[in-house]
């Protein structure tokens, strides 16, 4: 079940001191703000999913997102 809904209003914080798989995050990619999970993360850069893969584009398609593309950590 995805964890935001088209049109969701959503609550960010660009503070954040680490991420962790399962996290939400905001990322700029391609021009563009997206919101994916997180699935791993390392030194350098995170890999992400969406909640719902069959539909989503993600890391799968574009790889690993450099952490200085991250924007915030979804809250709310």
């Amino acid at each position: 079940m995805p964890f935001l809904n088209p049109g969701q209003i959503v609550i960010g914080v660009g503070w954040f001191r680490q991420l962790k798989p399962r996290d939400v995050i905001i990322f700029e990619h391609d021009g563009r703000e997206k919101i994916k999970r997180v699935v791993t993360v390392d030194a350098t850069s995170v890999e992400v999913t969406g909640d719902n893969p069959s539909e989503s584009t993600d890391s799968r398609h574009f790889g690993r997102i450099e952490l200085t593309s991250v924007r915030a950590k979804v809250i709310s």
